[in-house]
């Protein structure tokens, strides 16, 4: 860790991708790392991916060992049986014997920080089975290792070896895709910053003599897909800032309340609780000092049906999922989370936004509302001072309100929904759109007052009912896309022959004539100016056989 930076060798070790959530960067660049090549493709969430091309002198070979039906032999079959027990055994002694000699590599270069023993679906036992070679790694000083990375493999718990006070300098401890359901760590590690226990068998009860808790430099810690159903006590990780318990068995506890609350750290400013079984908005977290400080919150894939008018509470609130949930309606105190910036209420069962419930949210860029069962788009929501994206497809919206002042608003997905007019969205004040999708609805023509939206780059029209094309589209220098597929459209503007800045038009499935699009000699767009020496850019005119131009 002291080290000159640029006299150590570097190679591109395990990476963690980037979550929901934005916590602090653990992720270091490290100089050179002990990395076991792995046996099969990763799984699709395995936070840890190996470098293949690793310059190590030592490496396990897995190409000579033989492969073995474990799991569903035949009984009635002992020899074979037998025989496969003997080689699987032999396999354990091979892997020992070459991780050892790992271990020994790492001992006697200090330039080593990172360990890999990542391996998929491979048994092998890290205690060794030998009492020398134990009691010699217990003895020995791993204080220039900062991260281990002993994922998917099938321990039940940490290697004994480590019950020693020699990991003093690790900050990255991963053990994601094991067969841990009761864990007991040997020390405290007093840099311990990020630990990794998702996809184990781990419950609330699972850390013996509270060891857990006592490991207060974390500052994230993961506990997906785990059997939790309450939460585990951690109420002494002060410098908790991430926690994710997302895919357990966590529901709304029926018991003491109060020591409920006492369980969680004071600290924590993202919190994953998706995917879980709460059918009402965990208390715990309105009622304990965490509240004041959490800026994430996600409760999406619940079954929560309220939300509760103490959300007010959550005074560092900056983004909040509560999707795929069964929540109907919106607390006028929800617009006194005032740092909002980001919220996401898709599929619920939203009917109507009550009024003032966005009122104060002055912060809030993006909103998510598709899969409701809206009728309208509110004042509510489009007066929102500072909205840029907005979400509304799968509704049943009809109309839109008028913004009472100039909308910041620059994205709008409102496909899906039964929309027969564009003239509300095309007053001066939904000027500042840039990207119009409003696919699949019942819209009969793109009317002149289209032309007030002078920075619109991207109109998708797809699947609708439009028969006319006003020529004040021709006045929209920013437009480079249109989709007008599978509409009625018979004729263009022949004033959309200036339009030399287009690059994509979608025209597909129209009653379109083809000579008023394209000549049939080459495809050259002829309506589009380019082959009267008008310099075009168009990329491509799909639709009604036209081939595509390049």
């Amino acid at each position: 860790m002291g080290q000159n930076q640029s006299s150590r060798k570097r190679s591109n070790s395990t990476t963690i991708p980037s979550s929901v959530y934005s916590p602090p960067n653990l992720n270091r660049t490290r100089s050179k790392s002990l990395l076991v090549p792995s046996t099969s493709s990763d799984n699709e969430n395995n936070k840890f991916t190996a470098d293949s091309t690793v310059n190590f002198n030592e490496k396990i070979q897995f190409d000579n060992i033989p492969s073995i039906k474990i799991d569903g032999e035949d009984s009635s079959n002992s020899s074979s049986s037998a025989t496969n027990q003997t080689s699987v055994n032999n396999i354990n002694s091979i892997l020992s014997d070459k991780l050892f000699k790992q271990l020994q590599n790492i001992l006697n270069d200090s330039s080593i920080d990172e360990i890999d023993f990542s391996y998929k679906n491979i048994k092998f036992e890290l205690n060794f089975n030998d009492n020398e070679k134990i009691e010699l790694l217990k003895s020995s000083s791993f204080d220039n290792i900062v991260k281990f990375d002993l994922g998917q493999n099938q321990l039940a718990n940490l290697p004994t070896w480590m019950y020693s006070n020699n990991f003093n300098k690790l900050e990255i401890l991963n053990l994601y895709q094991n067969q841990v359901a009761e864990i007991e760590f040997p020390c405290i590690l007093p840099r311990l910053e990020k630990l990794i226990l998702s996809q184990n068998e781990l419950t609330a009860q699972s850390f013996i003599n509270d060891s857990l808790n006592k490991q207060t430099s974390l500052k994230i810690l993961i506990l997906s897909s785990n059997n939790f159903n309450q939460f585990p006590k951690l109420n002494q990780l002060y410098q908790l800032e991430k926690l994710s318990l997302d895919r357990n068995k966590l529901e709304n506890s029926s018991g003491d309340e109060q020591q409920q609350v006492l369980l969680l750290p004071d600290n924590i400013k993202f919190l994953s609780l998706s995917y879980n079984l709460f059918t009402s908005f965990p208390n715990v977290l309105l009622k304990s000092n965490s509240c004041q400080t959490i800026r994430e919150l996600d409760l999406s894939h619940n079954q929560i049906q309220s939300i509760p008018s103490e959300i007010c509470k959550l005074l560092s609130l900056q983004s909040l999922n509560l999707g795929f949930n069964k929540i109907e309606s919106i607390p006028v105190e929800l617009s006194e989370c005032y740092q909002l910036v980001s919220l996401d209420l898709q599929s619920n069962s939203l009917t109507t936004i009550t009024e003032n419930s966005f009122s104060k949210l002055n912060n809030l860029n993006t909103l998510n509302l598709s899969n409701n069962k809206l009728t309208t788009l509110s004042k509510d929501i489009v007066n929102l001072a500072s909205i840029s994206i907005l979400y509304v497809d799968n509704n049943c919206i009809e109309s839109i309100a008028i913004p009472s002042n100039h909308s910041s608003l620059n994205e709008l997905y409102i496909n899906s929904n039964q929309l027969k007019s564009l003239e509300s969205l095309c007053q001066l004040s939904f000027s500042n759109i840039t990207k119009l999708a409003a696919n699949f609805n019942q819209i009969t023509t793109i009317p002149s007052m289209i032309s007030n939206l002078k920075r619109l780059c991207k109109l998708e029209l797809n699947e609708n009912n439009i028969t006319t094309v006003s020529p004040s589209i021709v006045s929209l220098k920013s437009l480079y896309e249109v989709g007008l597929g599978n509409n009625k459209i018979e004729n263009l503007p022949p004033e959309m022959a200036q339009m030399t800045w287009l690059l994509d038009i979608n025209l597909n499935k129209n009653p379109i004539q083809k000579n008023n699009v394209a000549s049939k000699h080459g495809g050259k767009a002829g309506i589009f100016g380019l082959n009267n020496g008008g310099g075009g850019n168009l990329r491509a005119i799909r639709g009604g056989g036209i081939r595509k131009i390049d």
